[in-house]
């Protein structure tokens, strides 16, 4: 059984909707929340979670507006590369809390916790739900799964991790003049 928390996101395209499967240790065992993700939600966890990572370099005051942009940059590029995306996401007989198949998620919001950390708050619509406590680096780390797996979908929603950004000033295909 792992000790630690898994993410596994994939695309179903029977239902046009990506399958968000979480899994942790418990004190009853392994257990998972299954979920399902519409385009529409994708698109607004996407929104939120970008938000919070601006609101988090905003509030730092040793970075200058127009540093802002690298530093996200930087630190997606930092997290990024000590998340483990190679590892298989095999939870071995989870319990399933919420049952065994895929919950809807229909709303969700982000709160911030006193030491700092988020917590992203997945429902369906009888309010049934997951709390997922997320730092920065899990953050970046859910944003690449998401770009990564809509892009599969062809969902074609843009969802351009910083690294992947034209440089703040730059253009993003080269111009010449004659």
């Amino acid at each position: 059984m792992s000790d630690r928390t898994q993410i596994n996101l994939s695309y179903n395209p029977v239902e046009d909707r990506l399958l968000l499967r979480l899994s942790a240790p418990s004190p009853q065992g392994l257990v998972e929340y299954r979920m399902w993700i519409t385009r529409r939600f994708t698109r607004m966890m996407w929104l939120a979670l970008d938000q919070v990572l601006k609101d988090e370099s905003e509030a730092n005051p040793r970075v200058e507006p127009r540093g802002r942009e690298m530093v996200r940059r930087f630190e997606e590029e930092a997290a990024l590369s000590r998340a483990d995306f190679s590892t298989p996401y095999e939870p071995e007989n989870p319990v399933t809390p919420l049952g065994p198949e895929p919950m809807l998620v229909v709303k969700t919001h982000i709160k911030k916790l006193p030491d700092g950390q988020r917590v992203i708050i997945m429902q369906d619509a009888r309010s049934r739900g997951v709390n997922l406590t997320v730092g920065p680096a899990l953050i970046h780390s859910i944003r690449k799964l998401l770009s990564d797996t809509a892009d599969k979908a062809g969902w074609d929603l843009n969802l351009d991790l910083y690294s992947k950004a034209p440089e703040a000033g730059g253009e993003a295909h080269p111009r010449s003049v004659n």
